[in-house]
């Protein structure tokens, strides 16, 4: 019976427990349900002056934009600025402007490069070696080809000397012993004469033109004002272009030409002869008349050194053609000569290469409204050079830059 009533005791309380579980999981689903409702209250109550805030800001945003139609109402119409901007200018073309740049830079660079060049002559020199009388040729097409056409010419009237000669005591002796007229005689005018051609279309500078290019003005204005200043320091500076053969100056060339212009004339006189008299010599019968093939052989030598001597007036006539530089073979090939002694006679001579890699101008233009059209204008040059020895090397060089940066231009 105890065991009974401990049991229901048990059940007892296991229901009490039970029933109060139950009423706490009531009492936590109601407040549950309370802070959900409150939550959507508060998200309405949010959304509803979220809502109320953008309707009041509108309505103060429309309020501002008629305010402003309401002003602007009452301004004049903006011009279209299209019919107003002006264009962009184009750069005016200032050569002389920029020519007067091109002068002051090329004189500071002269300024600059002769000392260095002075300094490399005396290294090369060497120690205690005097300045006075060294000779300074310019690396110059101009000069090498005067100097060629120097050799060309002379080995040219040399042959034809030799080959006039040559055929004339053929036909006026006529011996079997003798020498013959040699395979080199013939004269290649054409040749010759193309070659002249050729040396005048070398010498003939090419130049291209841009507005903004100032190299082909650079370039002789720098090398004249650089003459001047190693002129002074007593070096002997090369002027091809001033190697003019001097009036009635006796030359190597002159000689040749009288040699050849001699020649000519023997020539046509042994011509003369061996057409009107009978070859004594070889070929001669018992009866010491002259056999028909030594008279053909005859005419032949004879027809034979008429035209050399006619090739040898058509070269002496090309010589002093005047070619498209206003000058002749000839006279350039004296000029040649002159310089081929000049180099010989010099105790000391170098090769100097001086030259302008670029000299470039730009111009810069402005335009507004009410300052008006603005120009300015800068430039840059750069110069380059090299001291070269008689064997070849290269004893020195540099090379120098001067930059203006742009500066106004002052308008008329």
């Amino acid at each position: 019976m105890a065991q009974t009533a401990e049991e229901l005791a048990a059940a007892k309380l296991a229901a009490e427990i039970a029933e109060q579980q139950k009423k706490a999981a009531e009492a936590r689903k109601a407040a549950a349900v309370a802070d959900a409702e409150a939550a959507n209250a508060a998200a309405k109550a949010a959304s509803e002056l979220a809502k109320a805030r953008a309707d009041a800001d509108k309505a103060l945003a429309d309020a501002q934009l008629a305010q402003a139609n309401a002003l602007k109402a009452g301004l004049p119409t903006p011009p279209d600025p299209s019919k107003y901007r002006p264009e962009a200018p184009a750069a005016p073309d200032l050569k002389a402007t920029v020519l007067k740049l091109t002068f002051e830079q090329t004189d500071r660079l002269a300024e600059q490069l002769a000392p260095k060049i002075q300094a490399a002559v005396v290294a090369a020199l060497g120690p205690g070696a005097a300045i006075e009388g060294v000779l300074l040729m310019p690396d110059d097409d101009k000069a090498r080809a005067l100097l060629a056409q120097h050799r060309g010419v002379g080995a040219s009237l040399d042959l034809i000397e030799a080959g006039l000669r040559s055929m004339t005591l053929d036909l006026l002796e006529a011996k079997a012993d003798e020498v013959r007229a040699f395979a080199g005689t013939a004269l290649a005018v054409g040749s010759l004469l193309e070659n002249a051609l050729a040396y005048a279309a070398a010498l003939r500078k090419v130049y291209g033109f841009a507005t903004e290019d100032a190299k082909t003005e650079a370039e002789p204005i720098l090398l004249a004002k650089l003459r001047g200043h190693m002129a002074a320091s007593r070096l002997r500076v090369v002027d091809v272009t001033a190697a003019w053969p001097g009036e009635g100056q006796s030359s190597a060339l002159t000689a040749k030409l009288d040699a050849v212009r001699v020649r000519i004339g023997e020539a046509r006189e042994a011509v003369r002869k061996a057409t009107r008299a009978p070859s004594p010599g070889r070929g001669a019968g018992p009866d010491g008349k002259t056999s028909e093939q030594d008279k053909k052989t005859r005419q032949a030598k004879a027809e034979a050194l008429a035209k050399q001597a006619d090739d040898a007036e058509k070269f002496l006539v090309a010589l002093h053609a005047v070619n498209a530089q206003g000058s002749t073979l000839l006279f350039d090939a004296q000029r040649g000569e002159r310089l081929s002694a000049l180099l010989t006679a010099s105790t000391k001579s170098f090769t100097l290469a001086v030259s302008v890699a670029g000299s470039h101008a730009d111009t810069v233009a402005t335009d507004r409204l009410f300052s008006g059209l603005k120009v300015h204008v800068g430039n840059t040059t750069v110069a380059h050079w090299k001291l070269v020895g008689a064997d070849g090397v290269v004893l020195a060089a540099g090379a120098e830059l001067d930059a203006l940066s742009p500066r106004r231009v002052e308008l008329p």
